[in-house]
């Protein structure tokens, strides 16, 4: 089986596109330059050593896609893999429709099985890379086939909503957060020091009532905790557009979360649900500074994330 390089995948791509394309081109141009005669013989109608030649060419582009396809799996990197397939997958499907249909399948198969993986989940680098690795074969299915495209969605959402539950119901954090709910009343510095440590993994789901409790005990401290999360928000390295959602509360004293939740439904088509959550902020005025500093943060970070597809 070989290996295929990524100076090898567009050197592959951009060959098997001149030799399919090159073709028709050169027909053009022949039967421009060729005068047509009253009564071709039957050697004229057979094909010339050209025409030949590029029938050829073409066996043999559509053959190197097939051998990329083959060897796609092996391809570490997710964001190489899923673009050569989803290009080749393309080409070759006038030619090869079960072996297009068949790798993109197989391709979306074995990077949506990262998500189980912790090392990927717990990165939101390597976790982006995933998303946009997906997201580009969805779009490939979508322009071949619908029905492909549509399962694929669906598998997707539904990856993402056990994954969001998992991280949202982390026993270590639940159990941090908990006990940073406890100390509130009688260990103010122990309570946020936990609080610091779960910032570090994510922004749980009871996190920005904890702010509010925190606010209404120590000003400062919810201030100051608020701002490790909005600098660790800006690096792009950790939080998910989950944890950037619920961070967004705190700055606007929100009473109520509201987070969009994907489902493409029995029928197929993507739907968006919300998932809502009570909360209960302290009586105090919008802090102007607070605010301009989260949507700074969140666009740094969505800025980082755009840019993670093309890494």
């Amino acid at each position: 089986m070989k290996l295929w390089r990524p100076f090898a995948v567009g050197s592959l791509i951009i060959g098997a596109i001149l030799a399919t394309e090159t073709g028709g081109l050169s027909e053009v141009r022949a039967s421009e330059r060729t005068p047509q005669k009253e009564k071709p013989s039957v050697s004229q109608r057979a094909k010339t050593a050209d025409e030949q030649a590029r029938d050829l060419q073409k066996e043999r582009a559509v053959q190197l896609l097939r051998e990329a396809l083959d060897s796609s799996s092996t391809i570490e990197n997710v964001g190489e893999r899923s673009l050569l397939v989803s290009r080749a997958a393309k080409l070759i499907w006038s030619h090869d429709q079960p072996l297009a249909r068949f790798s993109l399948s197989k391709t979306f198969q074995d990077v949506l099985a990262q998500y189980k993986d912790k090392e990927v989940i717990q990165s939101t680098e390597k976790l982006g890379r995933v998303d946009a690795a997906l997201n580009r074969l969805i779009a490939t299915m979508m322009q071949k086939d619908t029905n492909l495209a549509a399962s694929a969605q669906q598998q997707l959402n539904e990856m993402r909503k056990e994954q969001l539950k998992g991280k949202s119901s982390d026993p270590s954090n639940k159990e941090k957060l908990s006990l940073a709910q406890e100390s509130l009343g009688s260990n103010l510095q122990k309570s946020v020091e936990l609080a610091s440590s779960i910032l570090q993994q994510g922004v749980p789901w009871g996190f920005p009532q904890f702010l509010y409790d925190l606010r209404q005990a120590d000003v400062s401290s919810a201030d100051a905790l608020y701002g490790e999360g909005l600098n660790i928000l800006a690096s792009g390295r950790i939080y998910r557009a989950f944890d950037a959602i619920q961070l967004s509360a705190y700055a606007f004293r929100e009473d109520m979360m509201l987070l969009p939740m994907p489902d493409s439904g029995t029928s197929g088509n993507l739907q968006i649900g919300i998932l809502t959550k009570k909360l209960s902020p302290p009586a105090y005025n919008l802090n102007r500074t607070l605010a301009v500093g989260y949507l700074v943060a969140a666009q740094s970070y969505f800025s980082i994330q755009k840019n993670v597809e093309y890494r």
